[in-house]
């Protein structure tokens, strides 16, 4: 592939990421919740997964071909980089809100190490799992990888919908709502205790 092409790419890949980071991040985490956007996009990765060895199988000997194939290279990007943006920025809201402020620490740590396990174990097993698929004699061989990368994708997905509801907002702010809630509790039942013994006075006057 020629340089002026890998420049293109990335630039569709940068622009993506501006894209998704300023504008639709904040929108989806708003309006549909971490949880949400994270089963939401799993499950559009997991279709994105099979349409992303497609273009491979068109006749790049003609022009047509070769725009089709460019279309859908640039379509699948954008798609890749909106979807994997969306998902990491939800799972890392979800870390920092399992744990309290004095917590972080540790947390964003052990987080990142483990990202870090399965950015090193991920490329080897795709790459065992790749070199298997070039060996089965079959058409569109090819997607074996990408169907076993969207297995996992579907794994996340549905294991996020067992995490608690509570996993969408920050730890010490739900730890001042209810202490916020617990001091109104004990006003109004001071306020009553002082009603009802206003009250008793009254009676026995």
């Amino acid at each position: 592939i020629a340089q002026i092409n890998i420049g293109i790419l990335l630039s569709v890949c940068a622009s993506t990421l501006f894209f998704t980071g300023f504008f639709l991040s904040p929108y989806c985490t708003n309006n549909f919740g971490l949880k949400n956007c994270f089963r939401i996009t799993g499950l559009l990765s997991i279709g994105l997964f099979l349409i992303v060895p497609l273009p491979s199988i068109l006749p790049l000997e003609t022009l047509i071909g070769q725009i089709t194939m460019w279309i859908c290279l640039i379509i699948c990007l954008f798609l890749k980089y909106c979807i994997s943006s969306l998902m990491f920025l939800s799972s890392v809201i979800m870390i920092n809100n399992s744990v309290y402020s004095s917590n972080l620490g540790g947390a964003n740590g052990l987080g990142q190490s483990f990202g870090a396990l399965a950015r090193s174990i991920g490329p080897l097993t795709g790459g065992i799992v790749w070199s298997f698929s070039l060996q089965i004699p079959i058409v569109y061989h090819q997607c074996l990888t990408f169907l076993f990368i969207a297995f996992f994708a579907l794994f996340a997905s549905l294991y996020v919908s067992f995490l608690p509801d509570t996993i969408e907002y920050s730890k010490d702010d739900l730890l001042k709502q209810q202490l916020m809630k617990n001091i109104s509790i004990q006003n109004d039942s001071i306020q009553n205790d002082s009603i009802q013994n206003d009250s008793i006075q009254n009676d026995s006057i």
